[in-house]
């Protein structure tokens, strides 16, 4: 159960991604594929973009992440395109379980 994996910062509960992905796997998560749409460089403010698609027996879900050193800045050693991508794939597991939780990965210390 999603339940299993909610935590509580700061008065807030959120998601841990291995909940949305365990809940998606119970409904029957037919795959995930995740994708680079922009590397970070200097010209781009070190923005890294990622798209992710989830496909489930109910349909298929997107999600774009995003992650610069101003929003990703503790990311438990992450590098930018790895937060970006585990963001995109949280939010597209998110809308494919309907779950109505922030997914943890949204917090610059979440990771």
């Amino acid at each position: 159960m999603l339940n299993d994996y909610i935590i509580n910062r700061r008065g807030t509960d959120y998601a841990l991604y291995e909940g949305l992905l365990s809940e998606a796997h119970r409904q029957g998560l037919r795959g995930i594929d995740a994708r680079l749409l922009q590397a970070p460089t200097g010209v781009n403010g070190h923005v890294a973009i990622c798209a992710a698609t989830v496909t489930t027996g109910r349909g298929t879900f997107g999600g774009l992440g995003e992650a610069s050193p101003a929003n990703a800045g503790r990311a438990a050693g992450r590098t930018l395109i790895q937060v970006a991508e585990i963001r995109a794939k949280a939010r597209a597991l998110r809308d494919a379980i309907n779950a109505n939780v922030v997914p943890i990965e949204e917090l610059d210390d979440g990771a």
